[in-house]
Order: structure tokens, then sequence, then C-alpha cells
């Protein structure tokens, strides 16, 4: 995942994602416009992603590019430091794929981003971040 812009006053990102694909297959990337949201009274994070149209950034020769693409992302603090995520997605696979291809992208590719990120969040850079707009106090019930 690459950041290509990021406005932390608006609450905006876009970002280039790519998904690699064992050979015979080709890569898959896209390009993500999000923004995200807290509900003040739950604390919980909402992030919102959708593919950009075709031309608004270039395509790499290497990768088929998803456009018809959609991904939410829901963080629930749930107490003692926890937080609960709710990971949920849509995306054309473009181009012709086998239906091993597309099962492996079903069960693998959400369960390996939520393993990398659970691998990620202790280390102390995410630990330290801070973003405006991001209240971490616990909710009240």
């Amino acid at each position: 995942m690459v950041a290509l812009q990021r406005n932390d006053a608006k609450h905006e990102y876009i970002m280039l994602v790519e998904t690699s694909l064992p050979w015979p297959l080709k890569s898959r990337d896209a390009v993500i416009s999000g923004q995200w949201r807290q509900d003040p009274e739950t604390k919980a994070v909402y992030m919102r992603g959708r593919g950009m149209p075709k031309g608004s950034y270039p395509e790499n020769p290497e990768y088929l590019r998803y456009y018809d693409l959609r991904s939410d992302w829901t963080f629930i603090p749930v107490g003692n430091g926890q937080v609960r995520v709710i990971m949920e997605g849509h995306a054309d696979p473009v181009g012709s794929l086998t239906s091993w291809a597309i099962n492996m992208l079903i069960q693998e590719s959400p369960y390996r981003t939520l393993s990398n990120v659970r691998k990620l969040v202790p280390s102390s850079r995410y630990q330290s971040t801070r973003f405006d707009g991001i209240d971490e106090k616990t909710a009240t019930p």
C-alpha cells in the first residue's frame, strides 16, 4: 500500500494498493479514494474507500487495474485497549480468472490483510501516531 495523497484536515486519502497473484495470473492494483470519520459518542471510526475512475492515475503495465472497487472498514473500541475490526469490500476481479483463483482471493485476501494489520499495530511507529479528529478516549457506556 502506498499513500498517493493524504489530507488529514479533510480526513481524506488516496492509496495505491497492489495484489500479487501467483503465476500464471497477472497481479492487480487499485487506486482508492477514501475518507474517514469518527462517531463522537461511540468513538467508532469508519473508513470508506472507492476505486478511482479510469484515467485518474497512470496504470502500471505489469498490473491489471481494479476500478469497480469498494472497501469499508469499521474500528470499534471495546475496552481494555482492544478494538473490533470489521472489513467489508467488493472488487470486480478484472480480466479472466479461474474459479480457484477467485476463491483464493475471496478467502485469503481479507485474512492476510487483517493478519498483517495485527502484526503492524504493536510497533512503536503506530502506537505513537495520533490523528487530528480521532478521540481515543473510551466511549461512555
